[in-house]
């Protein structure tokens, strides 16, 4: 099982002074079976290189921790703001 203050301690020391640097910072969205799902915030969330950041920076520095196999960016659309979207296409009335 993944350490996730583990997780957040490489966060802290080694990935968010780097995103921090160009705007930028990350959220764990989820830890599960080996995988963790990060969402980039500020500049970096509509990056062109987010990609690449995840795979040079991110995904080499976490899975240097025990039991991570992968890290995955997740979706930049919140599910609130996903479920909006749907209720303002769907002509549904929003409080």
């Amino acid at each position: 099982m993944v350490d996730k203050e583990k997780v957040e301690e490489v966060l802290d020391k080694t990935i968010r002074p780097y995103l921090a640097e160009h705007k930028g910072n990350i959220e764990i969205v989820k830890i599960q079976g080996g995988i963790i799902e990060v969402r980039l915030l500020g500049t970096c969330a509509n990056c062109p290189s987010a990609k690449d950041t995840i795979e040079d920076v991110i995904d080499s520095s976490l899975k240097k921790i025990h039991d991570v196999k992968e890290v995955i960016i997740a979706d930049p659309i919140s599910d609130e703001m996903w479920n909006l979207a749907k209720k303002i296409l769907n002509k549904e009335k929003i409080l």
